[in-house]
């Protein structure tokens, strides 16, 4: 596209926040679509409305010169492929269409005077002496682009109508003066520490909790010590492991099933290859790549080694390092031009120039093969044992459900009540045992049957003498049945005196590590150096990185409190003691950038714009991800394959 397109489109450019919610989109619906559209000129479809090959192509490179003004000389396909830009590309065409239909369901228009304005304001259209350049030269210079006059003023009045849209969701994303002050702050304002840090545990010979302390303690804090809901179960456990022990599986069976799962035991055909990829824009850079690969092929035969030459000069970052080795794979896993050749070659046979299609670019391959695996069924005899130990657990399982689910519903009929006649139920049925449970909260861990499961979803679920559907457990199933619930409640201390004096003990020796501190700093102050003070300690001292008034210091993790206090302290000065999950520090402030109120004053207006923008990407993000799901996006699967967009692999994709 016209470098003038590319500078000075600004009222339609993409601009990077759409980029980013598409690449936010593609990260969790990659691939998510279904097969959808075939017509070779439709790269997928929102609800009703295409997205044409040509938007895709134009789309990509678009995103390809966002990712080059951020990465600059550093951009590279790899970088491509490893974000997957064309997925983020095409996933950015789908949050547009959205956006343009929401637009529109609004009742928004594009007047022909607005769509003449934008226009007129692009300096692409504008004569040397002013005005308008002339529909001949306007429409000339959109073919070169790959534009007709339609598609383009198409294009115009969609990004307008996307305008009022951004500009009417704007209005709700009120940004408060003092809001805006504390982000300049936190973007501007650094810090950097010094600390030493002690466990508190290191105190815990110098405390003790006295039992009047651990009742006042109680006391006051009784809340925190009190016992959930909990619930005492009866059970009857169906186990498949005991009913397999019962069961018998014919060899016809198990040929029957090898015969109508031939899919399961075939194996497909595998290459190993390696590979050199050169890329190239235009013929004649094609043809200058396709005369290189013939001067490497040269240089192999005058025996130089194929994964050197390729660590040289492969563009294929992640095969570079191993010397363009590709590895065994099957078809539907790399570029289909460099697959075709690969499976078409013989062992030690060197295919190229391949070329292949890379989107926006032509890739230029020399494809060595390696060596081949050969496809085919396994014979019946090699696999029979595994059908067979799968049949066992199929109809175990199968056998188990069904007579849990049985055993459910003659438990409702006989409208049983108590954990005895729960256990009647069993009587009889070897597959099947009656258990019972000490009280258990949600959050507690069941013996036999672990922390979390179905099993204790159920057993909330129940009234008291209730009895359950079977629920599925990892060993089979059961059958609840609600024998007993403890309330809510605040316990005796006697029930609780351990963890209460436990309790006391942390606070006491957190509180005596704050004191041993607070005199170890008033040492620092009187002229103690601080790493003396580290070395009488045993401990190490710790430079932060620079951190903002957030509060999160890379070394601690969330840390308000130690953030707080070294913008409250001087250059040089110290602060602390401060608890913190890890133990009690002090710190020494080692520097401090502040805002200043005139340069604060200068950027209030761009901060301000910052945080409304921000706001209103994240309600974009929010209305595209749910008019998404309500319109279904389907790719067109093998168009995209083709191109290398889904492709698992880099090389050449």
């Amino acid at each position: 596209m016209l470098k003038v397109f590319r500078d000075n489109l600004k009222k339609l450019a993409w601009t990077l926040w759409l980029v980013i919610i598409a690449f936010i989109l593609s990260l969790s619906m990659m691939g998510g679509g279904t097969q959808g559209p075939t017509d070779a000129q439709t790269a997928a479809t929102v609800g009703g409305d295409s997205i044409t090959l040509q938007e895709f192509r134009r789309r990509y490179e678009a995103t390809e010169q966002q990712m080059q003004a951020i990465y600059g000389q550093s951009y590279t396909p790899e970088i491509a492929r490893q974000m997957g830009l064309a997925m983020q590309a095409l996933d950015g065409l789908v949050a547009h269409k959205i956006l343009v239909a929401e637009a529109r369901s609004m009742g928004l228009q594009t007047s022909e005077a607005e769509l003449q304005e934008a226009i007129l304001d692009l300096p692409g259209f504008q004569a040397e002496t002013g005005g308008f350049i002339g529909q001949d030269l306007y429409s000339q210079i959109l073919r070169r682009n790959s534009y007709t006059v339609a598609v383009f003023e198409d294009e115009i009045r969609d990004q307008l109508l996307v305008d009022k849209l951004n500009a009417i969701l704007s209005d709700t994303t009120f940004v408060s003066d003092e809001e805006t002050l504390n982000a300049y702050k936190d973007e501007v304002e650094r810090a950097k520490i010094r600390f030493l840090r002690v466990a508190d545990e290191r105190y815990r010979d110098q405390v003790v909790a006295e039992p009047s302390e651990v009742e006042e303690y109680f006391t006051v804090n009784q809340e925190d010590f009190t016992i959930p809901e909990k619930r005492a179960i009866d059970y009857l456990l169906v186990e498949p492991a005991l009913l397999a022990a019962n069961l018998t599986i014919d060899e016809a069976d198990l040929r029957t099933y090898y015969d109508a799962n031939q899919a399961e035991y075939t194996q497909e055909e595998e290459v190993r290859a390696r590979h050199i990829l050169l890329t190239a824009s235009g013929d004649d850079e094609v043809a200058a790549a396709k005369a290189r690969i013939e001067e490497i092929k040269g240089r192999l035969a005058g025996g130089e080694d194929f994964g050197t030459i390729a660590s040289e000069v492969t563009e294929d970052q992640a095969t570079k390092d191993r010397g363009g080795e590709l590895g065994f794979f099957g078809r539907g896993r790399y570029n289909p031009a460099l697959e075709e050749a690969a499976f078409g070659g013989q062992v030690g046979d060197l295919i190229g120039p391949v070329e292949s299609n890379l989107i926006t670019q032509t890739g230029l391959h020399l494809v060595e093969v390696l060596d081949r695996r050969d496809g085919g069924t396994q014979p019946f005899e090699d696999v029979m044992g595994g059908i067979r130990a799968r049949l066992m657990t199929e109809r175990s399982q199968r056998a188990a459900s069904e007579l849990a689910s049985d055993l459910s519903a003659r438990a409702v009929d006989e409208e049983i009540r108590t954990g005895e006649g729960l256990q009647a139920l069993a009587d009889g049925e070897e597959s099947a045992s009656f258990h019972t449970t000490e009280p258990f909260s949600r959050l507690d861990n069941v013996p036999g049957i672990g922390r979390g499961t179905s099993f204790t979803a159920a057993a909330f679920d129940l009234e008291t003498g209730g009895v359950s559907e079977a629920a599925a457990l990892p060993s089979g199933w059961a059958i609840l049945h609600l024998r007993e619930i403890q309330p809510e409640r605040i316990p005796e201390l006697e029930e609780v005196r351990e963890p209460v004096r436990s309790a006391v003990l942390d606070s006491k020796q957190a509180d005596a590590a704050r004191t041993a501190l607070s005199a170890a700093l008033d040492r620092v102050r009187g002229g103690l150096v601080f790493d003396e003070l580290a070395e009488e300690l045993e401990v190490e001292v710790t430079e932060s990185a620079e951190f903002s008034r957030t509060g999160f210091i890379s070394e601690l993790g969330r840390a308000e409190e130690v953030a707080a206090a070294a913008f409250d302290t001087a250059v040089g000065g110290f602060a602390g003691p401060i608890s913190t999950p890890q133990g009690t520090l002090i710190f020494e402030l080692v520097s401090k950038t502040e805002f200043e109120q005139s340069e604060y004053l200068g950027e209030q207006d761009a901060t301000r714009e910052r945080l409304q923008q921000e706001r209103l990407n994240s309600l974009l993000l929010s209305l595209i991800e749910e008019r998404r799901a309500q319109l279904g996006v389907e790719y067109n699967q093998q168009l995209l394959d083709s191109l290398g967009v889904f492709g698992t692999a880099t090389a050449g994709s």
